[in-house]
């Protein structure tokens, strides 16, 4: 098994674990390399998709990554697929006071191509 770790100069930015295994095998007959990656984001100070004059309180953000990418990069990858989950706290202004609004958001995304 080959590990790979971000890089130190983006470390700070993530403040999360981040963990990503890269393995070589063969799936019928075909060479592929495994990417599995697993990425926490929780130092959010800013989302785009909040109200003007929104905070932040606590949030995180993770997502898991899994790839079978064939060594034959004229060939597409067998399998890609992608959970993220997004959950936070915010403060979000209104025209009656903030309002402290609870997130818990998942979406997954799979796709395959197996020969």
């Amino acid at each position: 098994m080959i590990y790979f770790c971000c890089d130190q100069r983006r470390r700070k930015d993530l403040q999360a674990r981040n963990r990503q295994v890269a393995v070589a095998l063969r799936l019928n007959g075909i060479d592929c390399l495994e990417v599995d990656n697993h990425m926490s984001i929780s130092a959010l100070k800013s989302m785009g998709e909040l109200p003007p004059g929104s905070t932040i309180k606590n949030a995180r953000i993770d997502v898991h990554v899994h790839l079978l990418l064939p060594v034959d990069e004229t060939k597409t990858a067998l399998e890609s697929a992608m959970d993220m989950t997004i959950a936070g706290v915010f403060v979000v202004p209104t025209p009656k006071g903030s309002v402290e609004v609870e997130l818990d958001s998942t979406d997954h995304r799979r796709a395959v191509d197996v020969p």
